[in-house]
């Protein structure tokens, strides 16, 4: 039935004989000498009814084509195919045996796995690896035969990729980073007051003046501003083509966070400062050259709770 489905060595090994806590010693005997020998020594048995009902492919590829096979082309490929599963599992073993030397890292909702040994090893082994990371939110199952291709060309070309049930897979840095969706933030824009805090994203930012020098840089949980009563500053998230002034022009948004090394799932809902309809600052990151403060007069501090 994997066969059929296109299933990798592991899919085509069968049922092991163990996994976990569960045991299946009976794997080589067939049903009808086990039927046959719990019969004998009055031993009570069930009989799954989904083993014959025709509405399953699995019960109709062993009335159907199995029997078909063995009809036409001799008796033994049931044993035939047990001896190749055997065979098959030997070489996947191997081959996840390797991959288990690639480290996975991460939680329930995001797992990270470093991109060199990833790309530098065979492909089988690459594969295992991602299987094992996709397996972290499809246990027992690794995933489909696509999500694992999007991941690999997401590891060598750097594109971010979606995959099924909500996720995605993007290269941050060094490592290859699968994660849920980000839901991006409904929250609305949020008007920048002086002597007053907001929330953003579930952290707390204060907004106050300071002419002090050391507080005149922006810098991690700091953003330094002009204070300009024409500039209405309010803050809010990112939007596909935001671009923010630099000397001599301009550059995206979304590459001022790229290298800043801000993680991809992060960058939609990253704050930026918005003044006379432009974009004064990346939060914590950059200032837009006219919105920057001018030392020895009061600045606008918008600072957060804890550094970014």
């Amino acid at each position: 039935m994997r066969l059929l489905r296109g299933s990798g060595s592991t899919g085509l090994s069968g049922i092991p004989p163990s996994r976990g806590p569960f045991r299946r010693p009976f794997l080589e005997i067939s049903r009808e000498t086990l039927r046959s020998e719990a019969l004998a020594l009055g031993l009570a048995f069930t009989d799954d009814p989904s083993n014959t009902d025709p509405r399953f492919l699995r019960s109709r590829i062993r009335s159907e084509l199995i029997s078909y096979i063995e009809s036409e082309f001799g008796g033994s490929f049931r044993s035939n195919l047990a001896l190749s599963a055997s065979l098959v599992s030997d070489d996947a073993a191997v081959v996840a045996q390797q991959a288990s030397q690639i480290p996975i890292r991460g939680t329930s909702s995001e797992v990270a796995i470093p991109t060199a040994p990833l790309v530098m090893a065979p492909r089988a082994v690459a594969n295992a690896a991602i299987r094992n990371a996709l397996a972290v939110f499809h246990f027992p199952h690794g995933g489909s035969h696509t999500d694992i291709e999007a991941v690999y060309a997401t590891a060598i070309d750097g594109t971010r990729r979606s995959l099924s049930g909500d996720l995605v897979c993007a290269r941050e840095n060094a490592e290859l980073v699968i994660a849920a969706k980000e839901t991006l933030d409904t929250q609305s824009d949020v008007a920048v007051a002086v002597g007053r805090t907001f929330s953003w994203n579930g952290s707390s930012y204060a907004v106050y003046l300071s002419a002090s020098p050391a507080l005149s840089q922006t810098t991690g949980r700091r953003t330094a501003l002009v204070a300009s009563d024409e500039a209405g500053y309010t803050v809010r998230g990112v939007a596909d083509g935001d671009r923010i002034d630099i000397d001599g022009g301009s550059t995206p948004v979304s590459e001022v966070l790229r290298a800043a090394r801000v993680p991809t799932r992060n960058r939609r809902t990253w704050p930026v400062v918005v003044g006379d309809s432009r974009i004064a600052a990346v939060a914590g990151i950059r200032v837009a050259p006219w919105a920057r403060p001018v030392l020895g007069q009061p600045a606008v501090i918008i600072e957060r709770d804890h550094p970014l």
